[in-house]
């Protein structure tokens, strides 16, 4: 429950006054990532100091009248004009009827969100789990892996037929228009990096060690983003120049695909949290999701100092979300190719290449987001962010970002023979 029983009154009120939902009878926390993944590591700084963990909850099953919801708080971050897009997005995929997400709930005066204590929230409904998935210590099966790759790919075919729609919509008036949405994210990447570096070195001796290491080998990291962002870039205006731009999900990872049984005894996988989401080529979302699916982290417990060994990328994980990705792609492209709404670029033999850049990029954009939590983060978690950036750097470093680039070559070559 929320600590503070006021409060939790005055959002019941303001729920079922905004809401069709009848009576409300309980609302509870649910934790966050972070909080789950310090219980996972057996540490004790919840206990030591309970408020830290409590501040990042912000996200609240609901439970009332006329069923279970998902309450969400809308991170503070996001622009009121990309929250519309988002919303926009969610809303057009439910119309259509292609159960890509929960359903977003209307109030009864037909707004997407509320406004509560300075926060917006929205509600959606409830999906019950079949187990609770973190992208930081993530319990996948191989199956998990191919199944979130299928649900990538609806995600990319129900982007293409959105903007498809846009485009034919009168005046456009219906949908948001193209530069509304929040604009490429790996374009930013280079002066992202070049601010991490410029921190790390006026910290100094003060640096944690994951930055210090990071600093020892600058140079050769730079040359590995350089190379990458070319062929990301340029992939990204081939893309802009043939009209074939795309919207990504931008943060495509464990945590965020809600696994769960149907009536049928069958799973089934929903994708949530589309705060991340704008202006991308799809590539961005596959290679970035073979970071979060398949990324094997050094052996430890990520709080108290690490082991010894390297972070790795797990091949069996990376092959099946690989497979199930080009199956699926495959099979979408055949479907479509007398209308050409899909080109399967993905397809095409430099894909792997390209896959592996954009796996590259994802590296760096993950360590720049630890290295920012490291600053600004709750104490508890250093240790874990530390330990991310470090892990980054291993992928980087070794060879595994190649070696899944050929894997993917290998099965796009057995599904095209």
């Amino acid at each position: 429950m929320m600590s503070n029983s006021i409060r939790v009154n005055e959002l019941i009120r303001k729920l079922e006054e905004a809401y069709c939902v009848g009576l409300i009878e309980s609302i509870e926390s649910i934790a966050c990532d972070e909080e789950e993944l310090l219980r996972s590591f057996g540490s004790h700084a919840e206990a030591q100091n309970p408020s830290a963990a409590s501040q990042l909850r912000s996200s609240f099953l609901v439970v009332a009248h006329s069923g279970k919801y998902f309450l969400k708080r809308v991170s503070a971050w996001i622009e009121e004009d990309q929250l519309a897009c988002i919303e926009h997005f969610i809303n057009w995929t439910a119309q259509q009827k292609l159960n890509l997400s929960p359903a977003l709930i209307s109030t009864r005066t037909g707004e997407t969100h509320i406004l509560f204590a300075g926060n917006r929230y929205q509600l959606f409904e409830f999906v019950q789990l079949e187990k609770r998935q973190l992208w930081m210590n993530a319990n996948l099966t191989q199956e998990d892996c191919s199944l979130a790759a299928q649900l990538l790919i609806k995600f990319n075919e129900a982007a293409c037929q959105y903007l498809e729609c846009s485009k034919r919509a009168e005046g456009g008036k219906s949908f948001p228009r193209p530069q509304d949405w929040k604009a490429s994210a790996i374009r930013n990447t280079k002066d992202n990096w070049n601010l991490l570096v410029a921190r790390a070195a006026a910290a100094g001796s003060k640096a944690y060690p994951a930055i210090a290491r990071l600093l020892t080998v600058r140079n050769l990291l730079e040359e590995k983003l350089d190379h990458s962002l070319r062929l990301a870039l340029a992939a990204e205006d081939a893309m802009a120049q043939a009209g074939l731009t795309s919207l990504v999900h931008g943060d495509f990872h464990p945590g965020n695909i809600l696994f769960s049984i149907d009536a049928n005894n069958r799973k089934t996988a929903q994708l949530v949290d589309y705060d991340h989401m704008h202006r991308e080529f799809s590539a961005f979302d596959l290679g970035y999701a073979l970071i979060m699916f398949a990324y094997s982290p050094c052996v430890g417990d990520g709080l108290n100092g690490r082991a010894s060994g390297t972070a790795d990328i797990d091949h069996g994980r990376a092959q099946a979300f690989i497979r199930g990705a080009l199956q699926s792609l495959a099979g979408s492209a055949g479907e479509r190719r007398a209308t050409q709404a899909v080109r399967p670029e993905l397809l095409q033999s430099s894909a792997g290449e390209l896959i592996v850049a954009y796996m590259t990029v994802s590296c760096f954009l993950i360590a720049d987001w630890a290295e920012e939590r490291l600053r600004n983060g709750p104490p508890p978690f250093s240790g874990i962010y530390d330990g991310i950036i470090s892990d980054m750097t291993d992928l980087l470093l070794g060879d595994s970002l190649e070696k899944t680039g050929l894997f993917y070559n290998r099965v796009r070559n057995e599904i095209l023979s």
